[in-house]
């Protein structure tokens, strides 16, 4: 992501993302677009079910490269 201005807000949105990351929530591959949805306001429920769901299927050996081997 492009540092164009280091808002409280996009500092804040770092730190979890962050937090996420290394509490094994979310895939770093994902990194910026979540820290671009929460520094947007734009995340919504079923997105961040989706990214934690991303990274579960990862672990299971489900998903390469940030995308479902599955079906839809």
């Amino acid at each position: 992501m492009t540092e164009l201005h280091n808002t409280p807000n996009m500092e804040l949105a770092k730190d979890v993302v962050e937090t996420l990351i290394s509490e094994g929530l979310i895939i770093s591959e994902n990194q910026e677009k979540v820290l671009q949805k929460m520094y947007d306001g734009r995340m919504t429920a079923n997105e961040w079910k989706s990214y934690v769901e991303m990274k579960v299927l990862k672990d299971e050996g489900k998903v390469n490269n940030g995308k479902s081997d599955q079906k839809d």
